[in-house]
């Protein structure tokens, strides 16, 4: 009789038993789910990336050459993808969990390096490309017959400066920076039609950034400063 008793007290332990694969697998899905909620509530909030990384595939493409080997931008770009297809796919809770504990973290912040190389990059194309002309503007301003070249290369410069503005959006600074070098070829035909060639330009701007030497007045720079009434604008002293 004990015996019996003892059965019929054990039968809900089997019926726990039965129960207890389906428990795990509902707290299984529950945590998913979870996993899932909040990977999704963080990338929501990065829903502008998709614009970002276009607007940095545009400016890549026009300062590849400033980019170097550019190998911390490839390296968080592939992880940027790797994630990207890890949460497009059916991840697992495990990958779930390191993607929301680290990686969706760290994203921003991966991200930002990313911006800060290609904009740097950026900004030293375009210098290469258009840097000096307000300083040469500036000092054909003074220079009788030209002054309205001058007056040229200061805009340029000015819309050259504005390429610079990480809020402008980067096609269109792409954009521009095409229109500028399109303009800067004009002036420069018509620095030429003034006489003022590449080794005049340069003089000009050394003498705009420091003294120069009595040896880099050369004989047709000279020629060009007294065709042009530009000599006054000149002193001479001796290092003491």
């Amino acid at each position: 009789m004990d015996h019996e008793n003892e059965v019929v007290a054990l039968a809900p332990l089997d019926e726990l038993i039965e129960i207890l694969p389906k428990i795990a697998a509902a707290q299984q899905r529950a945590r998913l789910g979870t996993a899932l909620q909040k990977a999704t509530t963080t990338v929501e909030r990065l829903d502008d990336l998709p614009a970002r990384l276009a607007g940095l595939d545009a400016l890549v493409s026009a300062s590849r050459s400033k980019l170097g080997d550019a190998t911390d931008v490839r390296q968080i770009l592939s992880t940027i993808a790797t994630m990207a297809r890890m949460l497009a796919g059916q991840p697992s809770i495990e990958e779930l969990d390191h993607v929301n504990q680290v990686g969706l973290n760290q994203l921003p912040f991966h991200f930002q390096r990313v911006e800060e190389q290609v904009e740097g990059a950026w900004q030293a194309a375009v210098n290469e490309v258009l840097g000096n002309q307000g300083a040469l503007g500036h000092v054909l301003l003074n220079i009788p017959g030209v002054e309205s070249l001058g007056r040229k290369l200061i805009a340029l410069a000015a819309r050259a400066a504005a390429l610079e503005n990480k809020l402008k959006p980067a096609a269109w600074r792409v954009a521009e920076l095409d229109h500028l070098l399109s303009e800067r070829t004009d002036i420069a035909g018509r620095l030429q039609d003034a006489g003022i060639a590449q080794n005049i330009a340069s003089f000009l701007l050394a003498v705009a950034a420091k003294p120069v030497r009595l040896s880099d007045l050369t004989d047709d720079i000279l020629a060009w400063l007294k065709d042009h009434d530009a000599l006054e604008m000149f002193d001479v002293s001796a290092r003491g």
